[in-house]
């Protein structure tokens, strides 16, 4: 099975629609996490919990679904919370409560070793956990798939852990980045991340929300991520649908209309999805790139669709609550779809 690793936060999303309070573990990772593991996946998720009670509801929601965790305690004791306010339109609006300072040796435990240059200036691709005698213990394979995002990659100092994950992984597998921009924190740091991320990354996965907040444009920013060398640019239009951006092509696939219960998670499962596809198409690990480049337009469009269609069964439930591989397979059967004969 495919090795995932996701690094970056975890919260409780502390939601107030109608009047009502409601809290529901989360954060762009976690929430990906739990997308994949619903569609039969153990990925790994590098992060931080607190000791709090909310920190152990996480726990609790973490192994329910199996997703497997290496969490530190943050310095604060306490797990971050994101208040999010619904408007009529079933968007959420966040402000956070927390910090994030993840360290280095997270990254060793799941495969993030340093990059052998790192150590001795060469580029041998051998790499391992050594022993205090010098020789190889406890081997942990690189991840096929990194995926990094959204608060942790402005909350310091431990955005720069995220940022070596993404450094360390580059080439090496296949390394997702979705910006998941929230303005109201650390407003000056999003885009010189931005920048500093996308650079490492073979798929920029962004939203017309993030493009505005980052103070760019559609093409301004396409344009930008080309220069850093991302390979594709999916971009998710909301009810308007999904578009991929490659360098000489655009793909756009529209989007179920469904009732809208909350956007919370919504783009987490679809980016889970979408990781899914990937995986069964084969194009991760170090022979990422070149696999992406030999994607057909029909693969790219099923990749797409699927992906679109597990993020708006979660828009349908209140907060993040990702569909499991058997709803999709209904679904998709449903709608005339053969979507995951697992045929891509």
């Amino acid at each position: 099975m495919a090795r995932i690793v996701l690094v970056g936060e975890t919260l409780v999303d502390v939601v107030c629609h109608d009047g009502v309070v409601e809290e529901h573990p989360g954060g762009c990772g976690a929430n990906t996490a739990m997308a994949l593991a619903r569609l039969g996946y153990s990925p790994m998720m590098v992060t931080q919990v607190g000791e709090d009670e909310r920190g152990k509801v996480t726990r609790k929601w973490f192994e329910r679904d199996g997703v497997q965790f290496v969490s530190s305690i943050p310095g604060s004791g306490r797990t971050i919370a994101g208040f999010a306010t619904i408007g009529a339109d079933g968007g959420a609006q966040f402000t956070f409560d927390g910090c994030f300072d993840l360290v280095l040796r997270e990254l060793d435990r799941v495969g993030l070793v340093s990059r052998p240059e790192d150590e001795t200036g060469g580029t041998n691709e051998q790499f391992s956990i050594s022993s205090g005698n010098g020789t190889p213990a406890n081997v942990t394979p690189l991840p096929d798939v990194v995926h990094v995002g959204s608060i942790s990659t402005v909350l310091s100092p431990g955005n720069e852990t995220v940022l070596e994950a993404a450094r360390r992984a580059a080439g090496r597998s296949l390394v997702i980045y979705d910006p998941n921009v929230r303005p109201a924190l650390n407003p000056e740091s999003w885009h010189p991340m931005f920048l500093a991320l996308s650079q490492y990354a073979d798929i920029v996965k962004i939203s017309d929300e993030d493009i505005d907040r980052l103070g760019e444009t559609r093409e301004s920013a396409l344009t930008c991520l080309f220069g850093l060398g991302v390979h594709a640019v999916v971009m998710t239009l909301g009810s308007q649908g999904t578009e991929v951006h490659l360098h000489d092509r655009v793909i756009r696939v529209t989007s179920p209309q469904v009732e809208v219960a909350d956007t919370i998670g919504a783009g987490d499962t679809f980016t889970g999805a979408m990781i899914d596809a990937l995986i069964h198409l084969n194009a991760v690990g170090p022979q990422a790139r070149p696999a992406l480049q030999g994607l057909t337009d029909d693969q790219w469009t099923t990749l797409l669709t699927w992906a679109n269609l597990a993020a708006s069964v979660t828009v349908g439930r209140p907060g993040c609550d990702p569909p499991t591989l058997m709803e999709l397979q209904v679904l998709s059967k449903a709608n005339g779809q053969q979507l995951l004969a697992r045929a891509w």
